[in-house]
């Protein structure tokens, strides 16, 4: 078995099985990855609210050689950075719902440099600190995606737009939150 320790973003998380759940995670290491959390949907679980969409973790995974195809098991969690300020602020819930859709759709499952990483926690930041303004965040994003190799046509089009003519597809957080579009 290997073992590794990844410092990570939670993108977005879901049901797997009856009481464990696959979480999709943004880290430096690896960029964007699945793993899953056994035993994380049970009422005793300690690990539940380190794993909520859009908090910092520090995560302990295990790799079973075995297996070549199973995913990564998350066996520990520390909490780095909760999303606890935006939980009453639909327009910041909205903004992080949207970040994470994105960052979803645009990484592959590779290492980051070290300047994209540190660009996608101070975005995260920015949303969570509730003091940047729209536009500056917008700025920061479309800034990510450049150093990610997507460039924009024009600095007038959108975020959803760029993405969605990069990745082919419409994301579906800005069918009806319209933030960062």
């Amino acid at each position: 078995m290997r073992e590794t320790l990844v410092q990570a973003i939670v993108i977005k998380s879901r049901s797997f099985g009856e009481a464990d759940k696959m979480l999709t995670l943004a880290s430096r290491e690896q960029g964007r990855f699945c793993c899953v959390a056994k035993g994380v949907r049970t009422l005793k679980s300690t690990r539940r609210s380190s794993l909520e969409s859009g908090n910092v973790i520090k995560a302990y995974l295990v790799n079973r050689k075995e297996q070549s195809g199973a995913y990564p098991i998350l066996t520990q969690v520390e909490l780095l950075a909760d999303c606890e300020s935006i939980r009453h602020d639909l327009g910041k819930i909205r903004q992080m719902v949207q970040f994470l859709e994105v960052v979803d759709k645009v990484m592959v499952q590779e290492e980051l440099s070290g300047k994209i990483w540190q660009e996608l926690l101070l975005i995260r930041q920015m949303i969570v600190a509730m003091i940047y303004p729209q536009a500056q965040i917008k700025e920061h994003l479309c800034g990510l995606l450049g150093l990610l190799g997507f460039t924009a046509a024009s600095s007038e089009i959108s975020v959803a737009a760029q993405v969605a003519e990069v990745t082919g597809n419409k994301l579906v957080g800005f069918d009806y939150l319209r933030v960062l579009a």
